[in-house]
Formats: C-alpha cells, sequence, structure tokens
C-alpha cells in the first residue's frame, strides 16, 4: 500500500483512535465517515504517549498529532497515511509565577498568546 491511500490502509488494518474526551475526536469522527470505510477500530487511547506506542508497534492505523510521533516520522519509523484537513490538536503551557523570571520562556509564551509563535 502506499502513503495516501487511507480507504486502503482502513479496509485492511485495525485502527486506533484516540478517545472521545479528546477535542478533535468529534471532527476526526467526521472525517472517518467521509472516507466510506467503515474502519475496525480495536482501541481508543487517552493519551498521546500511549497513542504513540501503538502506532510503532500495533501495525495499526492511528490517528495521533504528528507532534506526538515527530520523532518516528523523521526517521521513517512510521508515515503519514493521510493528514485530516480542519483538524488541529490544542497544546497548552502552564505557569506558574516565579522569583526570577526567565525572559526567553515569557518571549515564548507571549508569542504563542498574540499567536505568532
Amino acid at each position: 500500500m502506499r502513503s495516501g491511500d487511507l480507504k486502503e490502509y482502513l479496509r485492511k488494518l485495525p485502527l486506533c483512535l484516540p478517545s472521545k474526551s479528546f477535542e478533535t475526536r468529534p471532527e476526526l469522527d467526521a472525517f472517518l465517515e467521509r472516507t466510506k470505510v467503515i474502519p475496525n477500530v480495536i482501541a481508543e487511547v487517552d493519551d498521546i504517549a500511549l497513542l504513540r506506542i501503538f502506532a510503532i508497534r500495533s501495525g495499526a492505523v492511528v490517528a495521533i498529532p504528528e507532534m506526538g510521533v515527530i520523532n518516528e516520522l523523521k526517521t521513517r519509523d512510521l508515515i503519514v497515511v493521510a493528514k485530516a484537513s480542519g483538524i488541529a490538536q490544542k497544546f497548552y503551557a502552564v505557569t506558574r509565577q516565579r522569583q526570577f523570571r526567565n525572559p526567553l520562556a515569557e518571549k515564548l509564551i507571549e508569542s504563542i498568546r498574540r499567536g505568532t509563535g
């Protein structure tokens, strides 16, 4: 099978999905519905790290943000079969007030707040 042939992958291989607690799951379900293929869902996982393990070791198609498997994509241990357009996973950084501020961290956080980071 070639990269990009999502329907063929979904017909032949099991599928691991992020659980329904993920904010992007409704959009992902809609994307899968548009493929007109009924996937064989073998797992719904609550954790990006566990999805990463499924992606690496299960032989299944895994719906995971690229950020979760960036190293494996670089080394070609994993391939992107398809990208679900219009779906973006949000990540949050939580900080606390520090006695000594880190100017680099403050600059990064401010650029993210402005949407330029």
